[in-house]
């Protein structure tokens, strides 16, 4: 009769997060989404059924991580997009008003943090930064007012 013979390779659960092993809340950017997903729907795909507990464990802790290291991704490009959009609502043309200067002031402070941190793509920091002088440059247009300076006889 026919012989077959079935060689049959299995991988440990730690190899699915392999590639993502280096990153987590303090350095992953939008750049990492795709493997972070991938990482993600591999442990998703995993068979369980003759898993053991403890496979299941970790394969659920991989999934876990992937999702915190997937919202993190998600509030730094929320915090981005937000930065952006009211920095491009102003226009250089435009007469600023007191108000203005305490909304520029925060967006240059939200602007530091977010570009401080390692969770920024490079091409962010650079349109970021780009960002941050033209809020300078907006503020340096707005006149000082007059009611704070001191009375002088």
């Amino acid at each position: 009769g026919n012989i077959t013979t079935v060689t049959v390779h299995t991988k440990t659960i730690a190899s699915i997060s392999e590639s993502i092993t280096d990153l987590d809340e303090l350095n992953i950017t939008e750049d990492n989404r795709d493997a972070v997903n991938a990482v993600r729907n591999t442990a998703l795909s995993v068979n369980t059924y003759y898993a053991t507990p403890t496979e299941t464990t970790a394969l659920n802790e991989i999934i876990i991580n992937c999702d915190a290291l997937l919202d993190k991704i998600e509030n730094v490009t929320q915090e981005y997009n937000r930065i952006v959009t009211a920095v491009s609502d102003y226009n250089t043309q435009e007469i600023l008003e007191n108000d203005d200067k305490d909304i520029l002031t925060q967006l240059i402070l939200d602007i530091d943090v977010i570009t401080s941190s390692s969770n920024i793509t490079e091409d962010q920091r650079i349109n970021l930064n780009e960002l941050k002088l033209k809020c300078e440059e907006l503020l340096s247009q707005i006149p000082s007012s007059e009611k704070f300076e001191p009375f002088e006889e």
